[in-house]
């Protein structure tokens, strides 16, 4: 519903999206969503390291070799989820749907990259850093 506000700018939160990813790879055997959920990982970790250096954005050659990634990776998941109509059963639209929002909101998923002052997500305790996974990080802050 927030992208319906127009004078602002959105970002989607990758720990949300970690979770889709990692039910679509790991429930529905789908490889190209655990490739992007590193790629993302991986994104997050370059971004953390340029600002704790002090930078206020990663170089050119380095955000477009993610985004050139991340769009093969997109591209993977849309041949693996061919558009089929109404005979797709849950599986199928559920990981359809997933990687159709990521060709749809790349530039919302990818903010974070694009722009060091956008944080990975909002919720601290989901902030994969340090090699914890989310779920690890959520038991440092309980409650949240």
């Amino acid at each position: 519903m927030y992208f319906s506000y127009q004078n602002a700018a959105h970002a989607v939160c990758c720990a949300h999206l970690l979770r889709e990813l990692d039910a679509v790879s790991a429930v529905w055997d789908q490889g190209w969503a655990s490739e992007m959920a590193t790629l993302l990982k991986e994104m997050n970790t370059c971004c953390e390291q340029a600002r704790k250096s002090g930078r206020t954005q990663l170089s050119r050659a380095t955000l477009k070799g993610f985004l050139a990634r991340y769009d093969d990776i997109v591209e993977k998941g849309l041949v693996a989820n061919p558009l089929r109509g109404s005979e797709r059963d849950y599986v199928e639209r559920k990981s359809y749907n997933l990687v159709a929002a990521l060709r749809d909101l790349r530039d919302e998923v990818t903010l974070f990259a694009r722009n060091l002052k956008v944080p990975f997500t909002e919720n601290v305790a989901e902030t994969p850093s340090d090699g914890q996974t989310s779920q690890e990080n959520k038991r440092l802050f309980p409650g949240r």
